[in-house]
């Protein structure tokens, strides 16, 4: 009887600890939800470069668009257990079709920082900042 009781408790310590991971992650992805203008990518303003950039989140999906036209989409994953936050970007359209970015991300009220990988390398960035094979991308929310 008592090791129906301990195995019990593990499962149910289980189920709770997946629960509140899930909870995180839902927290995070309905954060990216809506429209995002890219303001800036490495530092420098995207209007300096007289084109418009924006994200779109929806569920898990996402799209990208560039002067209005859908470069890229697919889905989107967030790992709010990592610190920082850990992002999955699986391209399903565009140029990189078929290939996973990897980054990290800061969610503000109205404003996201991604320091994102090129499309199909294995090393995900650790800071939020551009450098070697990482971009950072600014983004503030449309109202």
């Amino acid at each position: 009887m008592r090791s129906w009781t301990i195995t019990l408790v593990v499962v149910l310590l289980f189920v709770a600890g997946a629960a509140a991971r899930q909870e995180a992650v839902s927290k995070e992805l309905t954060a990216l939800q809506g429209n995002w203008n890219i303001v800036s990518v490495n530092g420098q303003a995207v209007s300096d470069q007289g084109v418009a950039l924006s994200m779109a989140f929806s569920g898990n999906r996402y799209t990208q668009t560039l002067n209005g036209q859908v470069v890229e989409s697919g889905t989107v994953k967030v790992d709010a257990t990592k610190k920082p936050i850990a992002v999955d970007f699986s391209i399903l359209e565009g140029d990189d079709a078929g290939k996973l970015q990897l980054g990290i991300l800061e969610i503000g009220d109205d404003t996201l920082r991604f320091a994102m990988s090129i499309a199909g390398a294995t090393d995900r960035p650790s800071t939020l900042e551009a450098g070697g094979s990482a971009g950072l991308f600014v983004m503030k929310k449309t109202k």
